[in-house]
């Protein structure tokens, strides 16, 4: 396997998912639990992969760039004629 081969989730071909590159990422404010995962709704003291890691054995699947959804997503649902919640302001 080429470590320089990344594919299109932020993670190279077996390797855990880089939360902070993840779209349902975040960081919280309860010191006991910092890291949380709005994809399966939780937050703990470890990255969200490392939790998913555990539990299931195998690699989080949820994994999604924030910039996908500037591509892709928002680009079809205004050219579907449905509001967009961008707004233009001048000043």
């Amino acid at each position: 396997m080429n470590s320089g081969d990344d594919d299109d989730f932020g993670q190279g071909v077996g390797r855990e998912p880089q939360c902070a590159e993840c779209k349902y990422f975040y960081m919280t404010w309860d010191l006991s639990q910092r890291y949380g995962c709005r994809a399966f709704n939780f937050k703990s003291q470890q990255l969200p992969s490392q939790v998913v890691f555990s539990v299931d054995g195998r690699h989080c699947n949820s994994f999604q760039s924030p910039r996908s959804d500037e591509q892709g997503e928002d680009a079809g649902k205004s050219s579907r004629g449905r509001k967009s919640n961008r707004i233009n302001l001048k000043v």
